[in-house]
């Protein structure tokens, strides 16, 4: 597998640059008319050519996650102590678009080809599986930088878990798109990743958002929840094995 380009990752998210379209039509319609019109040609194509050239593709992007999620289970593991020997179960990991408290980092959001919807910052949460307890980690994943912001642990005993399911909620958010943008976005039927405990909510991580969808930056698209579906599962299998010793 390719090193993470960070560079590549920051350009992913860059809007197409449309005056480049303007620029080559005029361009082929001087050559048509006048016979003249290279230069709008040229500068039209240098502009896509610095657009694609450099850029993540959809792959590289999903590929080089699967890598950075490893990275952060890793670090999670060293941030609350756990002994990787001590686990019973593979680790899993929930996460979903980062809208608020996120270090700093405006949000950014892009459609790729395959109608996928990415995304930076990450809400990001990290499950590991002791004996009697699960260790949770939490942080806002700053994809450009590689850097964990808003970093949370916490350890909850299996027999204080009351659920763990998958919600549609729906919440009115102010969205930083950019250092003085915001966008007024409402969350309607927006999925999230819901563990509670006796005490209340422990972990709560938006997966998906329909919202988002009226970001300038999207052209509709689909948002991945299996990740959110096997950690319910897996949870939920925890917690029948504790539950029945």
């Amino acid at each position: 597998m390719s090193e993470i380009n960070r560079s590549k990752i920051a350009k992913y998210f860059n809007p197409f640059p449309t005056w480049t379209i303007a620029f080559i039509v005029i361009g082929i319609l001087l050559v048509a008319v006048k016979g003249i019109g290279l230069i709008p040609l040229i500068i039209g194509g240098i502009g896509l050519f610095v657009y694609y050239s450099g850029r993540a593709t959809d792959q590289e992007m999903d590929a080089w996650l699967e890598e950075e999620l490893r990275g952060l289970d890793a670090k999670a593991i060293q941030k609350v102590g756990f002994d990787k020997s001590d686990a019973v179960a593979e680790p899993v990991a929930v996460w979903g678009p980062r809208v608020d408290k996120t270090g700093g980092r405006p949000f950014q959001v892009k459609t790729g080809k395959d109608g996928t919807i990415r995304y930076n910052p990450l809400d990001v949460s990290i499950l590991n599986f002791g004996a009697n307890q699960l260790v949770g980690y939490q942080c806002s994943y700053d994809r450009f930088s590689g850097n964990c912001l808003q970093e949370e642990t916490d350890e909850y005993f299996y027999k204080d878990v009351v659920s763990v399911a998958t919600k549609t909620d729906s919440e009115v958010r102010d969205i930083a798109v950019g250092k003085k943008t915001v966008e007024h976005i409402k969350l309607n039927n927006s999925e999230m990743f819901i563990l509670t405990t006796s005490g209340g909510t422990a972990i709560k991580v938006t997966i998906q958002a329909e919202g988002l969808l009226a970001l300038k930056s999207t052209k509709g698209g689909k948002m991945p929840t299996s990740q959110a579906e096997k950690a319910v599962a897996t949870v939920r299998r925890m917690l029948r094995d504790k539950k029945a010793t």
